[in-house]
């Protein structure tokens, strides 16, 4: 049994496929992901976008920015980076419009109503 402060968490991964649930600390990286018990209880307070296969509850407090246009939305936690080898941006989701449309939809929305100021 351990005792983990949730409410800090950048964010949490549910993967229905591999029945495994992460909580990333400190930024949306690998090595700052631990495992937690498919059973815990995830506050109301975190942002949800369920594309069937992976459910992501953000952290609204964790968020840097969000960006969208028609193809994409952005995103980006504390502590991202642009990689320059790799070209790409580090420590965010991506969701696309082309490879996963529901996750994109539900995004796009949620960017709306920050746009709005429906939400913070």
């Amino acid at each position: 049994m351990k005792y983990i402060n949730l409410s800090i968490a950048t964010l949490i991964e549910q993967d229905r496929r591999e029945d495994l649930t992460l909580a990333y600390f400190g930024g949306y990286y690998e090595e700052n992901a631990i495992e937690i018990e498919e059973d815990t209880e995830i506050s109301d307070h975190f942002w949800l976008i369920d594309n069937d296969d992976i459910r992501y509850f953000i952290n609204p407090s964790k968020v840097a920015f969000v960006d969208a246009d028609d193809e994409a939305v952005l995103i980006a936690f504390e502590g991202f980076y642009f990689d320059d080898e790799e070209e790409e941006i580090k420590g965010a989701l991506v969701f696309t419009a082309e490879e996963d449309p529901q996750a994109y939809r539900q995004a796009y929305r949620l960017y709306s109503r920050l746009i709005k100021g429906e939400m913070r």
